[in-house]
């Protein structure tokens, strides 16, 4: 499902509005804190200072600003080739396991919108990225094992497990990164171009030779 220039427009404002709840816990001392203590302080930053409202408060029943897990736990809630494989060589490489049971999505028009992004796969395979396509990369990293009572997926062994997550759009020119703080904006500054198939690049390659 792609996205017109302009709801991209709009997705980017959303994107910064996040970016900024995600500085504002970056500056709190959050050792000893509940979650729920977390979220209500969330909730109010968002009312009272973005003078926004929470996204997910509301969706699917869910009754608070936000979705948070400490140390252990994957996640809370209910259950495209290159770029699932580079999460996951990357996740092993620094001796880490990625959550294959849980996948970023598409967004926009709707909270949760196809196509469902893995942190996994096999490079060359999947859906072909389009311009105009707005989806969330959040791969879960593990530690240790993982097991699920229904509602709260931990660590079997009790090690340690952290979710990070972005929005992106793919632009004509290759990928923007809608969720950026502004320390993180500043050092990337523009698009990240995308890699160009197998076979255009060998076509690329003959064209030099002749």
């Amino acid at each position: 499902m792609t996205k017109r220039p302009e709801e991209i427009a709009l997705l980017a404002e959303s994107g910064k509005l996040l970016a900024s709840v995600f500085s504002y816990l970056d500056r709190l001392s959050l050792a000893g804190m509940s979650t729920m203590q977390v979220n209500d302080m969330v909730d109010r930053f968002i009312v009272n200072d973005l003078q926004t409202r929470p996204a997910s408060k509301g969706q699917y029943g869910y009754a608070y600003a936000l979705n948070s897990s400490r140390n252990h736990v994957v996640c809370h809630g209910a259950q495209l080739g290159d770029v699932g494989h580079a999460i996951e060589r990357h996740a092993r490489r620094n001796g880490y396991s990625v959550v294959r049971e849980y996948c970023g999505h598409g967004i926009g028009r709707e909270m949760h919108e196809p196509p469902e992004v893995l942190p996994w796969g096999k490079p060359q395979t999947g859906q072909v990225l389009r311009e105009g396509m707005v989806f969330t990369i959040e791969p879960m990293i593990n530690q240790g094992r993982m097991e699920d009572d229904g509602w709260t997926v931990v660590t079997r062994d009790r090690k340690l497990s952290a979710q990070f997550e972005h929005t992106v759009a793919v632009t004509r020119t290759g990928v923007q990164v809608l969720t950026l703080r502004a320390g993180e904006r500043e050092n990337s500054g523009r698009s990240c171009p995308l890699p160009r198939p197998a076979a255009t690049r060998r076509e690329a390659a003959r064209s030099r030779r002749e």
